[in-house]
């Protein structure tokens, strides 16, 4: 019995501490750790049911410093996680539908993923996933909208001086700008200048309009198909 209870204490740590802490709180090798958490794992996964299983999130997280990465697959209606595997590719979503199907899902019974832009997760989604509607959220959408505008802002301010130390009032939303940056943003405007920077500006706002749900075609590096870009912005 104290055996158990040992071992439910450190599955509560491991919880919330890095294994390598919990090895030296409890004066125990990292190594037996390591194996005694798997072994649970494994049977905890063992009794696993995916069948109800439809709605998907992937990301990527990096495990340590340089390009070692893990992709992590979420069930978004349950919020838990319930595949990891090492790799970013697009065969991190093949090996996914493989243990998707070991534990009583359906490939085809999966009708939304999110992810973001990667080229891989995409082709992934398309070899693997026939009947999911790919959905970019608004956090990657975001991104690649600002990273467009501040490139097209750093073309333009070597000729235009009016645009230097200004990145911020063009990245963040007008309702957070202070009354210096709202006084420079109304300044640029009212320059004449017919500035790309600002027009890039219009373009961004424009995708600020409160649009749930926008069905579009996508074209990534060769794959082709359809998205749901999801947006509250």
């Amino acid at each position: 019995m104290l055996v158990v209870l040992f071992e439910a204490l450190i599955l509560e740590l491991v919880k919330v501490m890095p294994v390598h802490q919990v090895s030296q709180l409890l004066s125990v090798y990292d190594h037996k750790l390591w194996k005694m958490i798997k072994a649970y794992t494994e049977t905890a996964r063992a009794c696993e049911d995916f069948s109800s299983v439809e709605v998907v999130g992937v990301d990527e997280k990096a495990v340590r410093k340089g390009h070692d990465y893990v992709s992590l697959f979420v069930d978004l209606e349950e919020k838990r996680t319930i595949f990891v595997t090492e790799g970013r590719d697009n065969k991190v979503v093949a090996d996914f539908v493989d243990d998707l199907i070991a534990h009583n899902g359906n490939a085809d019974q999966i009708s939304q993923i999110s992810c973001d832009m990667s080229p891989a997760f995409i082709l992934g989604v398309e070899e693997n996933l026939p009947n999911a509607d790919i959905v970019f959220d608004r956090f990657h959408v975001t991104k690649v909208i600002n990273e467009a505008v501040d490139k097209v802002r750093k073309a333009e301010v070597a000729n235009n001086p009016i645009l230097k130390n200004s990145k911020y009032i063009f990245l963040e939303n007008r309702c957070n700008l202070s009354e210096w940056q709202n006084q420079r943003l109304e300044e640029i405007q009212l320059s004449g200048l017919n500035l790309k920077t600002m027009k890039a500006l219009m373009i961004r706002e424009s995708t600020k309009l409160p649009l749930l749900k926008s069905l579009i075609n996508f074209s990534v590096s060769g794959t082709s198909g359809r998205l749901i870009v999801v947006s509250s912005l």
